[in-house]
């Protein structure tokens, strides 16, 4: 005896090799079986549509409505048929109860604007939904659309369509682009705090290792102690003293070198200044 869960696997195989007929005969049996299970009959019923049978699918959904009427997708599924069957009166019944069971309210505005066009009422299925566009801020795409396919008959100018924080994000984010060595694969990595290495998914000891090519030929030969990538690091050792003096060091009072003594002539003295006589050769 198949239980639901087999049953439902078979239908889903049959769908997906896209045998529709067969998962139509499939939930049509189960439906039979469990006559109180609504999820056999919502499926069927979407079957049943998408193989064009609306009428079918539509009183399937009616019985669906019967035993759970709190479900959205049983009645929003029998406005869609009733939609395409034509009748109208019944699609803008279902589409106002739907809103009431938590329907998107530009879907449903749509489906009775479509409803009220079956019925020769385009002005009227305009003014709805060019309230409603108005009133959602002009970001409707699904009366926006409408709207542009009822235009010529209605003649009247679309508005435009509000496309600020519209845009479509990708539901995945890319992949991150990383250098093979240095960045660590494993799902093991830690975390731990003062660790900037590990915080970044960075193999240290693979940083430590790795040489860059080309870097010895613009450096030369490697120092004793340079890193492996060619960074000399031997000045980090001296100390202050052995470091050649600086300019800073001469404004603070350290001797200067020769070549930096100043070379300008000696300002003269008062005593030369008072003497008026200075400037004359001396005759002895």
């Amino acid at each position: 005896m198949a239980t639901p869960e087999q049953v439902l696997a078979d239908a889903r195989r049959c769908m997906v090799e896209g045998d529709l007929e067969g998962a139509a005969k499939l939930f049509k049996q189960a439906c039979k079986r469990w006559q109180k299970e609504p999820e056999f009959r919502i499926r069927y019923a979407d079957v049943l549509e998408r193989l064009g049978r609306h009428s079918q699918a539509y009183r399937q959904y009616k019985r669906v409505m019967r035993i759970s009427p709190e479900r959205l997708d049983a009645c929003a599924g029998a406005a869609g048929c009733a939609l395409a069957c034509g009748w109208a009166r019944d699609a803008t019944r279902l589409y106002g109860r739907s809103v009431g069971l938590g329907m998107n309210i530009d879907i449903a505005t749509k489906g009775i604007g479509r409803a009220l066009c079956l019925r020769g009422r385009h002005h009227e299925a305009w003014e709805k939904a060019n309230a409603q566009f108005i009133e959602g801020g002009r970001k409707s795409r699904e009366l926006h659309g409408f709207m542009t396919e009822i235009s010529p008959i209605v003649g009247l100018r679309v508005p435009d369509l509000d496309e600020f924080d519209l845009a479509d994000l990708p539901d995945e984010p890319g992949t991150v682009r990383r250098d093979p060595g240095v960045y660590s694969e494993s799902d093991d990595a830690s975390f731990a705090s003062g660790s900037l290495e590990e915080m970044a998914g960075i193999d240290e000891e693979a940083l430590r290792t790795q040489s860059t090519p080309g870097v010895e030929e613009l450096l030369g030969e490697t120092a004793a102690s340079a890193t492996p990538l060619g960074i000399d690091l031997s000045a980090l050792g001296e100390t202050l003293s052995d470091a050649p003096p600086t300019e800073s060091s001469a404004v603070s009072g350290a001797p200067l070198q020769s070549s930096e003594r100043s070379t300008e002539p000696k300002a003269p003295s008062s005593e030369e200044e008072d003497d008026p006589f200075a400037d004359f050769p001396d005759l002895d």
